[in-house]
């Protein structure tokens, strides 16, 4: 558990720190999400997922809540289109205040659903 608190402060570090893909692993997928910190507003996301074959998926269910817990904003979900090889695309993700955010992924394909959650500085 002690390993997966100090993973996860390493992955907020990063995704504060810089915009470029961050890869993580949920319980049955491989992610990759690119999304820039800079700036209040809409700007563009890109999550690419991979199997445990490390294999694109290009027909899994794509939802980004986007939620701001110390000001108690309520997410809007955001359903990404699929692209190529395995990645699934959206131009509107609205990040509309700095501070700590968390992007709350929903991913179905098939019969498995997964969650994970991606910290996200906006300054």
């Amino acid at each position: 558990m002690k390993k997966l608190a100090v993973l996860w402060s390493l992955l907020a570090l990063l995704v504060a720190c810089a915009s470029t893909p961050i890869t993580a692993q949920s319980q049955h997928f491989g992610i990759m999400v690119a999304v820039s910190p800079s700036g209040i507003g809409v700007r563009p996301i890109t999550i690419t997922l991979t199997g445990s074959d490390k294999k694109p998926i290009n027909d899994a269910s794509v939802t980004v809540f986007a939620v701001m817990k110390q000001h108690g904003m309520l997410a809007v979900p955001l359903t990404l289109t699929p692209d190529a090889e395995g990645t699934y695309t959206s131009d509107v993700l609205d990040l509309n205040m700095a501070g700590e955010w968390q992007l709350q992924l929903h991913i179905v394909h098939g019969n498995v659903n997964d969650t994970l959650t991606i910290p996200v500085v906006v300054n």
